[in-house]
C-alpha cells in the first residue's frame, strides 16, 4: 500500500514543483529566487528518478534510476543550505570557494555511487524485490553511504539552525512565512526520520523524496504570500554584527547575558566575561551608575517604567551616547538592553555651532550699536550746543562785556541749564557703556534683573530726532527682580523699540507731501506713539512694547521672525534682529516673545520669574 501511496502523492507533489518553477522565473534576478529555483527544481529530479525506478520493469533500468536519484540527493543538501544561509542573510559566512568544496564532494560521492559495480562501498549488495507490483530494490548500506548521509544531514542540520534563529513566531505580520519556512526546514528530517526510525512499522518505502518537494512547497508558499523573495530577511546576528552601534543586554540578575562585537571593541569586553555580573566587570565601571539607576526605577515602577537613561561614555577623545532601556516580557522582568552610539563628531559640530551662533550674536549686538551711533551723536549734539551756548553767555558775563546787566537769578539759570544738558550727555554716554560692557562677556551668567531698568536703557539708547514726532507713554508696573542675562535681555528690548522707532519714522516722518494729512495727538501734538507696558501673571513678567507705525500684513507677521527676513530696505537691517530675539527669550531664558497685533503693532515678551 505504501509504494501505491507514493506513485499517487509523488506526481501530485511533482506538478505543484512544476507551477513553482514556472512561478520562480520572476525572480531570477534574486539571489534567494534562484537558490530556491535550484532547489524545487532538484527536488522535482529526485520525485521523477524515484518514480521512474519503482514502474520500471527491467531491473537495470530501476538500479540505474536509483543511481541517478543521488544526483538530487546530494545536491539537494547544498542547494537547501545555499537558499537558507541566502534567506536570512548569512550567506558571506560561507565563502564561495567552501561552497565549490561542497560541490565537489558531492561529485566524488556521485562517482562512487555510479561505480559501486566495482568496489561496493556504498551498497554492500542490491536485490530487486516486486512489492505490490512494482520493482523494488533492497539494499545493504556501505561505508560511503554513512558518510554520505552524516555530510548531507549535517549541512541541512546547520543550515536549519540558522533559519531557526532568524524568526520568531510572534513578528506579527511574518507569522505565515515563519511557519511556512519553519515547515520547509523540516519536513526532509521529518520523512526520513520516520522511514529510518521505523515510526510507522508497516512503511517499507521512503517517502524522504516527497519531504524535499513538499520543502520546495512550504519554502515557496511562505515568500509567496508576502513577496519576502524581493524583501530577504536578514537575521539577528547579522543586523547586530553589523551595525555600527555597540549593543548590550545585562539580565534581570545582572549578567552580562550578551553583546556584539561593536561593544566589545569599544570596551576591550574580554570572552570570559559573559555571564558575570556586570560590578564584577572592571570594562563596565563606566556604565555601572547608568545600570544601577535603571535597575533602582523598574525596583520603584516596575513595568510602568518604559522610559531610556541617558549618560555618556568618553574615552580618549571620543564619545558615546549610551541609552539603557529595561526589557519586560508580559508581566516579568527581563533585563536591561543598552545602546552605544558615538557622538563624538555632532558634539564637535554643535561646538561649531555655537561658537558661530555667539558670533553671530555678539555681531548683531555691536552692528545694533553701530545703528545707533548716529542717532547717539544727535543726542549728545543738541545738549552739547546748548551748553557751549550756555558757556559762552557766563564767559561773557565773567568778562564783564554783557552788554545787558545782570538780572537777579540768571546766572543759577544758566547753571541749571548746563546741568541738564552735561547731566543728559552723561546719561546717553553711561547708557552705552552699561550697553555695551554688558555685552562684551561671551558666557555671561544668569543673575538678578530688572527688566524696567532695562526698559529705561533701551529708551535712553533708541532716542533719536524721530522722538519729535512721537510720544513715548510707559505704563509701568512694580515687578520683582528676574533671573537673566541682563545684556542678551537688553539686546532684545532694544531691537524691538528700535524697530518700533524705525516704523514709525517710515510711516510719518517719510510720509508723501500728496498723502492724507496725518493724524497727531490733540495733547502732544505727535502723530506717533510708542507704548510700554508692564506686569506679572502666572509666575511670568511680561512687557508689551506698542506702535502705531507701518502696519503688518498677514504675510508679513507670519515671517517676522524668520532669520534674514527684513521689511527694512537694503543695507538698513540684517534681518537677524527679531529672531536673535525670540532665540534669547525662548530658548535661552525659557519665556515667549510673541506677536500680539498687527494694527497697531505689538510685541509681548514673557519671562519666568526664578529664584534670585
Amino acid at each position: 500500500m505504501a509504494y501505491r501511496l507514493y506513485l499517487v502523492f509523488a506526481p501530485t507533489v511533482g506538478f505543484m514543483l512544476i507551477f513553482i518553477l514556472v512561478m520562480l522565473v520572476r525572480y531570477r534576478r534574486e539571489p534567494a529566487g534562484r537558490a530556491l529555483f535550484r532547489y524545487a527544481a532538484l527536488s522535482f529530479w529526485l520525485l521523477l528518478a524515484n518514480v521512474i525506478e519503482l514502474v520500471s520493469k527491467s531491473p537495470e533500468t530501476t538500479l540505474l534510476f536509483a543511481k541517478l536519484s543521488y544526483f538530487g540527493l546530494l545536491l539537494l543538501p547544498i542547494t537547501f543550505g545555499g537558499f537558507c544561509l541566502r534567506y536570512t542573510g548569512h550567506e558571506k559566512f560561507v565563502p564561495y570557494s567552501v561552497r565549490i568544496v561542497f560541490v565537489i564532494i558531492a561529485a566524488i560521492i556521485f562517482g562512487f555511487v555510479l561505480t559501486n559495480d566495482y568496489h561496493y562501498l556504498f551498497w554492500r549488495s542490491v536485490e530487486f524485490v516486486e512489492v505490490q507490483g512494482l520493482l523494488a530494490i533492497r539494499t545493504r548500506f556501505g561505508v560511503m553511504f554513512w558518510f554520505t548521509a552524516v555530510y548531507g544531514w549535517a549541512i541541512m542540520a546547520a543550515a536549519t539552525i540558522f533559519v531557526l534563529r532568524a524568526y520568531s513566531l510572534k513578528l506579527g505580520i511574518h507569522r505565515i512565512r515563519s511557519i511556512a519556512v519553519l515547515i520547509g526546514v523540516l519536513s526532509p528530517g521529518i520523512f526520513n526520520a520516520i522511514y529510518v526510525l521505523r515510526i510507522i512499522p508497516d512503511l517499507r518505502k521512503d517517502y524522504t523524496p516527497i519531504g524535499f518537494g513538499l520543502s520546495a512547497i512550504a519554502f515557496f508558499f511562505g515568500a509567496f504570500m508576502v513577496r519576502a523573495l524581493r524583501l530577504v530577511p536578514t537575521a539577528r546576528g547579522v543586523v547586530l554584527e553589523e551595525l555600527d552601534d555597540g549593543f548590550l543586554v545585562v539580565d534581570s540578575m545582572g549578567r552580562l547575558a550578551d553583546y556584539n562585537l561593536y561593544a566589545a571593541k569599544v570596551l576591550q569586553l574580554p570572552d570570559k566575561s559573559l555571564g558575570k555580573v556586570y560590578l564584577d566587570v572592571p570594562e563596565l565601571l563606566e556604565l555601572q551608575d547608568c545600570l544601577r539607576d535603571c535597575y533602582r526605577q523598574v525596583d520603584k515602577l516596575g513595568a510602568e517604567f518604559t522610559a531610556s537613561l541617558n549618560c555618556n561614555l568618553q574615552k580618549a577623545d571620543q564619545t558615546w551616547q549610551v541609552k539603557a532601556r529595561a526589557i519586560f516580557g508580559s508581566t516579568v522582568f527581563r533585563g536591561i538592553a543598552l545602546s552605544m552610539t558615538e557622538i563624538t563628531e555632532r558634539l564637535q559640530l554643535q561646538d561649531r555651532l555655537e561658537a558661530a551662533r555667539l558670533d553671530v550674536l555678539k555681531r548683531e549686538r555691536f552692528a545694533l550699536i553701530g545703528r545707533l551711533a548716529a542717532n547717539i551723536a544727535h543726542e549728545i549734539n543738541n545738549p552739547l550746543g546748548y551748553v557751549w551756548s550756555e558757556v559762552r553767555s557766563l564767559a561773557t558775563i565773567a568778562r564783564g562785556t554783557s552788554e545787558a546787566p545782570v538780572q537777579s537769578g540768571e546766572i543759577d539759570e544758566i547753571m541749571n541749564s548746563v546741568e541738564d544738558g552735561l547731566g543728559r550727555i552723561r546719561t546717553v554716554v553711561q547708557s552705552l557703556l552699561d550697553y555695551s560692557r554688558r555685552g562684551a562677556a561671551p558666557n555671561s551668567l544668569p543673575a538678578a534683573y530688572d527688566l524696567n531698568r532695562g526698559i529705561r536703557l533701551a529708551l535712553d539708547l533708541a532716542r533719536s530726532e524721530s522722538m519729535r514726532i512721537m510720544e513715548l507713554k510707559l505704563e509701568l508696573a512694580e515687578l520683582p527682580k528676574i533671573k537673566a542675562i541682563g545684556n542678551e535681555i537688553d539686546q532684545v528690548l532694544l531691537n524691538i523699540i528700535r524697530n518700533a522707532s524705525d516704523a514709525i519714522r517710515d510711516k510719518f516722518e517719510l510720509a508723501d507731501d500728496a498723502g492724507p494729512p496725518i493724524t497727531t495727538d490733540p495733547v502732544t501734538g505727535k502723530p506717533g506713539l510708542i507704548r510700554i507696558r508692564t506686569g506679572s501673571q502666572d509666575g511670568m513678567v511680561f512687557c508689551e512694547i506698542e506702535n502705531n507705525g507701518m502696519l503688518l500684513t498677514e504675510d508679513i507677521a507670519e515671517s517676522i521672525f524668520l532669520p534674514f527676513f527684513s521689511t527694512k530696505q537694503d543695507g538698513l537691517g540684517t534681518g537677524l534682529g527679531l529672531s536673535i530675539s525670540k532665540e534669547i527669550v525662548e530658548q535661552h531664558h525659557g519665556g515667549q516673545l510673541i506677536l500680539i497685533g498687527r494694527d497697531p503693532v505689538c510685541f509681548r515678551i514673557e519671562l519666568p520669574l526664578g529664584q534670585v
